[in-house]
């Protein structure tokens, strides 16, 4: 099984949603290839770091998918929290932890569907 890069995986499957993200905020011309492309979101993620990676994520082929899974698996933990603190509190941790905790899951369920995907092009 071949791995592919999440640059491939935008370039190749939603090619015009990636260019249209790079282009706002950086100034990229229209690629000739998908290989062209890969190297401008590389180099666009590079540039704009936790940023540029939720501007992709926006446009990602199996956001609606992915969103799905985070918001019942957000929903779960939250039942858990109201029931597990013994002071009666909420989690001690900080928002923005939390969300760069639900983004880590969500690449990690993308990089399954992706496994998925390319076990299934296989057969």
């Amino acid at each position: 099984m071949k791995k592919i890069t999440i640059y491939e995986y935008f370039a190749h499957n939603c090619p015009a949603d990636s260019y249209n993200v790079i282009s706002k905020d950086g100034d990229y011309r229209r690629p000739q290839s998908t290989e062209e492309l890969e190297g401008q979101l590389k180099d666009y993620v590079n540039k704009n770091g936790e940023k540029g990676l939720l501007a992709l994520a926006k446009v990602h082929p199996d956001s609606e998918l992915v969103k799905m899974v985070c918001d019942c698996q957000t929903k779960k933990t939250e039942t858990k929290e109201k029931f597990s603190n013994a002071n009666g509190g909420n989690s001690n941790i900080p928002d923005a932890q939390a969300e760069q905790i639900n983004l880590a899951k969500m690449m990690i369920f993308g990089g399954f569907i992706l496994v998925g995907i390319a076990l299934i092009m296989k057969k």
